[in-house]
């Protein structure tokens, strides 16, 4: 069994008030990678907290422009992966529905998860044949705690299953050839690294859109998905 831990943030609010809401975080292959990450990301904010006495989470809000590269830099030889939401192009009947934003927040995460585990089939990381046990993990603050059953039965669906698309009448085909096993685990931020590390990226990703500096966004190991 092959064991692969997603970590996800948000960045924005889904909100016609705002321009873009983001999605963002690492993937890790095993146990050994995710090990590995997690210290080097303690290392450097470790070193952070040690010269500047801070305390506390470092949140992208409240750092510098610096130690927020830095954070970023740590991660760089890892999986990572984004879900832009462009809000103007949004459909408002969902924008004025606080259930239907919900399930479009639900739908952009299964459709980021699904582009990743594509990736990593592609590239010949991982085996259509092999049985995979995913563990996605998510902060606290960014989905309803009732969707997280429907998130991970809607993700288990697409990846072990196959799904019908309505709207092209077309059919999706199943990624895997066993079935999966779908874990969603909600994260205190403050409490998990690499939920921090999440946190940092989509911030980024975020104010690349946002300020148009696209030299901002991650150079390589990154699956994008763009929405609607």
């Amino acid at each position: 069994m092959t064991n692969i831990y997603i970590y996800i943030d948000d960045s924005g609010v889904l909100t016609n008030n705002e321009e873009y809401f983001i999605y963002a975080g690492y993937c890790f292959i095993g146990d050994n990678e995710k090990n590995r990450a997690n210290n080097h990301y303690k290392k450097i904010v470790k070193r952070i907290r040690r010269k500047h006495d801070y305390k506390g989470e470092l949140k992208a809000a409240r750092l510098s422009k610096k130690h927020k590269n830095s954070l970023f830099k740590v991660m760089q030889n890892f999986y990572s992966c984004s879900v832009v939401i462009k809000i103007d192009q949004m459909n408002q009947f969902v924008m004025q529905d606080k259930k239907a934003i919900q399930r479009y927040k639900d739908y952009a995460l299964k459709k980021l998860v699904r582009k990743m585990i594509k990736n990593l089939l592609k590239n010949g990381i991982i085996y259509p044949e092999e049985q995979l046990n995913l563990m996605i993990n998510i902060d606290q603050q960014t989905s309803a705690p009732k969707g997280l059953y429907n998130l991970s039965e809607g993700i288990k669906e697409e990846l072990s299953y196959g799904i019908y698309n309505f709207n092209y009448d077309l059919v999706l085909p199943p990624l895997m050839n066993r079935k999966v096993t779908i874990n969603t685990i909600y994260c205190i931020s403050e409490k998990n690294y690499l939920i921090q590390a999440a946190d940092i990226l989509a911030n980024r990703i975020r104010s690349s859109y946002v300020v148009k500096s696209p030299e901002l966004l991650p150079k390589r190991k990154h699956i994008f998905v763009n929405l609607p």
